[in-house]
């Protein structure tokens, strides 16, 4: 199968994305800092997002690794074939194409229909991965995960795995950060703050979806955001930013998301203590 591509960076139209980055939210001395929420000290939380991604690349060519060794074992030949990184590529076909030429698809195409059959059972545990019955090939938990594959998924779990195990309960901390009465107050004030400003916003997330939505009609239609539409856009995270301080909108998310956070590892101590060990004890190879 076709090598899966890593999509750490969004495209987008490069007076937007200038705009994004300079009305990212100011951090003031005064302002508390996500980094003292206990979560922080749990990688693959997102409260390290470069570590996080460092790590998962090392994991991955770990895995490969133990992949390789296994199919070796089997009488097959398997060359360690991570997913590719889209901003190692100067645009997105760049990196589809990359990953269309990962060799095990030629030598996989060479064997007779048999030998391919058991191949593919031998690294996914199924004889067609690319059945639709065979979705979540590398889900340790899914009934079709199997195979060396498999294996080298519940031998090296990842960064993220407690993150994905622990799903369900991160939601329900997500939901509470936005209804903090805390938040919802700062946001009722950011709001008219931006009304003053003639933008008709409720909430930051207003803003961000019609951006998204513009940006999606661009992509679809093939053609960048008209210049007024891209300009307006781009005096609306302006200001959204000057709104934030007056509003002290980051600060009521912060406070809020520290302390529903905390609540949350008190909840699930044993799953993420467990989760930090196994990180600890793992011994990963360097890129």
């Amino acid at each position: 199968m076709p090598k899966p591509v890593h999509l750490t960076l969004l495209l987008v139209a490069p007076v937007l994305l200038v705009a994004l980055l300079a009305a990212g939210p100011a951090v003031t001395a005064q302002s508390p800092s996500v980094a003292q929420s206990p979560l922080a000290a749990y990688p693959g939380f997102g409260h390290h997002p470069q570590a996080d991604d460092a790590r998962f690349e090392r994991e991955e060519l770990a895995r490969e690794r133990l992949i390789e060794r296994c199919m070796a074992d089997a009488g097959f030949e398997y060359q360690s074939a991570p997913s590719i990184d889209a901003d190692d590529y100067p645009d997105l076909a760049s990196a589809l194409a990359a990953a269309q030429t990962d060799p095990n698809e030629r030598y996989v195409a060479a064997l007779d229909p048999a030998e391919r059959e058991r191949y593919f059972v031998t690294l996914y545990g199924v004889p067609d991965p690319y059945s639709e019955n065979a979705d979540n090939l590398h889900d340790p938990a899914s009934p079709v995960g199997g195979g060396c594959s498999g294996e080298a998924f519940r031998a090296i779990p990842g960064v993220y795995a407690a993150k994905n195990a622990l799903r369900d309960e991160l939601a329900i901390v997500e939901r509470a950060v936005r209804t903090d009465s805390r938040v919802l107050a700062a946001e009722e004030r950011w709001s008219a703050c931006m009304a003053e400003r003639n933008h008709a916003y409720g909430t930051p997330r207003d803003l961000h979806a019609e951006i998204d939505e513009t940006l999606a009609q661009a992509e679809t239609f093939g053609r960048p955001p008209a210049p007024a539409i891209a300009k307006e856009h781009g005096r609306a995270l302006a200001d959204a930013r000057v709104c934030d301080g007056q509003a002290g909108l980051r600060s009521a998310v912060v406070t809020a998301r520290i302390e529903h956070e905390a609540a949350f590892v008190d909840a699930n101590r044993a799953v993420l203590d467990a989760h930090l060990e196994r990180l600890e004890s793992e011994a990963l190879p360097n890129r």
